[in-house]
């Protein structure tokens, strides 16, 4: 003490001088423990909430890559609606879209008919010539036999090739804006 010179010493033990700071330290380490728990369980839970939404616009992107109708999607979260209901409306635009082929498609095949004749297509860059059933009967091919820009040429009248073969000409060339016919 200053005020009468005298100098006192105490002893404590270590453990009972240091219990304060493991206290301390044992409720920071509890609070971080507890913190770390809340922190998962919270991210769980959201990410559960996101995950789930999510994984239900992976089963509907799979319904319409397989051509099924899609149903929509009920969720809390907007992004997860926008995107469900973009798969909705693709449902419903390929289902218009195969149906006007349907139709289409029926149409061709009744005017093909009604005209005796047949469709083919010819790939240039290939070179590869595709006809259909009636096509194939018109030249006298069976469904086996190669088809050919030679096999066409082979059955034309002969008074009809050099105009055809002309026709052929100007339907290739890009600056004449030709059709065949």
């Amino acid at each position: 003490s200053r005020l009468s010179g005298w100098l006192v010493s105490t002893s404590v033990p270590e453990l009972i001088a240091n219990r304060p700071i493991v206290r301390s330290w044992a409720l920071v380490a509890t609070l971080a423990v507890s913190f770390g728990l809340l922190s998962a369980l919270l991210a769980y839970l959201f990410g559960r909430r996101i995950s789930e939404p999510v994984r239900a616009l992976a089963v509907r992107a799979g319904e319409l890559g397989r051509g099924e109708t899609v149903a929509p999607i009920e969720s809390s979260i907007p992004e997860v609606r926008a995107v469900g209901e973009a798969l909705v409306k693709a449902s419903e635009t390929r289902e218009q879209m195969e149906h006007s082929l349907r139709e289409s498609e029926d149409r061709l095949r009744v005017a093909l008919a009604s005209a005796e004749t047949g469709a083919w297509d010819w790939d240039l860059v290939a070179g590869v010539l595709t006809w259909d059933a009636r096509m194939r009967e018109l030249w006298g091919l069976a469904p086996e036999d190669p088809v050919s820009f030679d096999v066409f040429a082979s059955a034309l009248n002969p008074l009809d090739r050099d105009a055809t073969f002309a026709a052929v000409e100007r339907s290739q060339d890009p600056e004449a804006n030709a059709e065949y016919d």
